[in-house]
């Protein structure tokens, strides 16, 4: 009955790995019996050995190979580089400086539109009694005024 390994392949620094590894059995004299690939993008595997004493080889191209019998397969095989110049085998970190300045400099920006927005309007607003008080003015007439005639009793 095959024994059934399930796990995960990933670097020294806990990340999957940036290729496939290569899952494999091997006989009694060290010949491939099977093989399977783990996943590139999350290191995740299945295989299935013949018993569970089959000896399982991890490899992938510039990492150190591991040997393990399929009972004593862990659930995740931390691989290490051959060699650290040909593989970076830390992850970059994420530097969120930049992201502080622009969101920095964005609030800025919309503090300075909301206080010139403001400064419009209270000009706008001192500016609107005068050209109302113009508009309240009677308009100049060029006629004569009328005269109501008056009555006088003597």
């Amino acid at each position: 009955m095959p024994y059934k390994i399930i796990g995960k392949i990933v670097g020294d620094d806990g990340y999957p790995i940036y290729q496939s590894a290569l899952i494999e059995e091997l006989n009694n004299k060290g010949v491939q019996i099977a093989s399977v690939l783990s996943d590139p993008e999350t290191g995740d595997f299945l295989f299935h050995a013949l018993s569970e004493n089959s000896v399982i080889k991890v490899s992938s191209p510039f990492y150190k190979e591991q040997t393990f019998t399929a009972k004593n397969v862990p659930n995740q095989i931390t691989v290490t580089a051959l060699d650290e110049s040909i593989i970076n085998a830390k992850r970059p970190t994420v530097n969120k400086t930049g992201l502080v300045i622009a969101l920095g400099v964005l609030a800025v920006v919309a503090f300075t539109a909301v206080a010139l927005q403001k400064n419009d309007n209270s000009k706008k607003a001192q500016a609107q009694p005068k050209a109302s008080q113009a508009k309240r003015l009677p308009a100049k007439t060029t006629s004569k005024p009328r005269v109501t005639p008056k009555t006088v009793t003597v």
